[in-house]
């Protein structure tokens, strides 16, 4: 499995150069992510505090306290899956002792759905950290349980690394303007290179030609030239293995959201939800839902 942090990262760290209330769930293969991710933000955002929370060992009082206390910043909520899932004993029951604790957790979830105007009202970026081992369904459990909040989520992440053996340390510095708002972009020569090798590549070596359409995507968009990405997808789009297709889509709908034609994304997104619900990839289905909601509160 290869790393994706620069990537899956880079809007993030653009978006959150605005101090607005976020909401921003991040999933993750392997906790030196977490830590990453955590120090990354500390670096780029020197001047806003930062706090962190266990979900394992805090109830919805002592959340909110930290919260409100905060008046800015980030939060970072770990092991937030915890509070997904309700708690049996080995013989399926829910004891006194149980009951409490699925009780704590209830409290967490419905207390942050119902407090979520309030909680608006903070510059604070509300990041909960939940971990790949947790059930599939964990974003759907989060659109139930907490209906609220997710209709003003901002982003979802789900960062993995390469667990071939010890994970590949991360250690590039990120570049930032002087009021720390981060430019995460490539190179335009980087750029250029690349459709060097595409136009070069002949369309029999169709397989070579596949693993440089998201590298030209990617730096096409982070360098801001979407309609580059945009003709890039198109190309893409018609020479796509199966699996791809909702990569490309989604590609497709966020440009055409930035140009402001939001009809057509979400034309796009919806065709993209349908088709993830009929491969009952329910992880993709949260994605689209997002998006969707993104696009509608616009």
């Amino acid at each position: 499995m290869l790393d994706n942090y620069t990537v899956e990262t880079a809007p993030l760290f653009k978006m959150l150069g605005f101090e607005t209330f976020r909401f921003i769930i991040v999933r993750y293969n392997h906790y030196s992510l977490v830590s990453k991710i955590q120090s990354d933000l500390q670096q780029l955002f020197p001047q806003r505090p930062t706090k962190k929370l266990d979900a394992q060992k805090i109830d919805y009082q002592s959340l909110t306290k930290t919260y409100y206390a905060l008046e800015k910043g980030f939060l970072f909520l770990e092991n937030f899956e915890i509070l997904l899932k309700k708690k049996l004993d080995s013989q399926n029951r829910e004891t006194p002792e149980i009951a409490l604790e699925n009780k704590r957790k209830t409290d967490i979830l419905a207390g942050l759905n119902l407090r979520r105007d309030t909680l608006a009202k903070y510059p604070i970026a509300l990041m909960v950290f939940v971990s790949s081992s947790a059930d599939e369904l964990y974003a759907r459990t989060i659109m139930e349980q907490m209906p609220d909040m997710w209709s003003f989520r901002s982003m979802i992440l789900d960062l993995h690394t390469n667990m071939d053996g010890e994970p590949k340390p991360i250690t590039d510095p990120l570049p930032r303007t002087e009021d720390n708002t981060t430019i995460i972009s490539q190179d335009l020569s980087e750029l250029h290179h690349l459709l060097d090798l595409l136009n070069n590549a002949p369309e029999s070596e169709q397989a070579y030609r596949l693993t440089l359409y998201p590298q030209i995507v990617k730096t096409a968009m982070d360098t801001g030239r979407y309609e580059k990405a945009y003709e890039i997808l198109e190309t893409w789009e018609h020479q796509i293995h199966e699996n791809d297709t909702l990569k490309v889509w989604l590609h497709k709908a966020d440009i055409l959201k930035t140009y402001g034609n939001l009809h057509d994304a979400l034309e796009l997104l919806e065709k993209a939800r349908k088709l993830s619900i009929t491969r009952a990839d329910t992880y993709n289905e949260g994605i689209f839902c997002q998006r969707i909601g993104d696009v509608h509160i616009l």
